[in-house]
């Protein structure tokens, strides 16, 4: 935290010599990338921030599917015909490390019906509003994009 603090600084008063004129305008931003790379490098940033990118793409390319699944949600909890059946469900995982377990821990409670409610060593305890819904029918897709392979 503390070399995070010192690179903010220097960064700071690069901007301000830039804006002062006595520095090169590419300077500030060419610094803020050798910071970023230096962290991630010697490790003070988690690898979150590098896979920001990637991540970012399947919640866009999830959308449609969390869409339905919001309305699937919705009509089973304000229709009087259908009965709900909560459940806590424990989904093994073959998440490798704590950073990929987070990710997939977040895509299935992005997923309208289910929350993680517990993560721990090679599995998920997951609570979901109608069991015989399938809300998770994409686990195996989810886990294999929080895994960083390819579907």
């Amino acid at each position: 935290m503390l070399h995070a603090a010192a690179m903010f600084l220097v960064y700071t008063i690069l901007a301000a010599l830039v804006l002062a004129g006595a520095a090169a305008p590419w300077l500030p931003p060419v610094l803020a990338l050798v910071c970023v790379l230096i962290s991630l490098r010697f490790g003070g940033v988690s690898g979150a921030f590098a896979s920001l990118p990637r991540n970012l793409y399947w919640r866009i390319e999830r959308a449609g599917a969390a869409m339905l699944g919001v309305l699937r949600t919705l009509r089973a909890a304000l229709a009087a015909d259908i009965t709900l059946s909560p459940a806590l469900l424990r989904l093994r995982s073959r998440a490798i490390d704590e950073q990929a377990a987070a990710n997939l821990a977040a895509m299935i409670s992005a997923t309208p019906g289910a929350v993680v409610v517990g993560v721990d060593a090679g599995s998920l305890l997951v609570h979901v509003i109608n069991e015989g819904a399938g809300e998770l029918t994409d686990y195996a897709r989810l886990e294999t994009l929080a895994c960083g392979e390819r579907p």
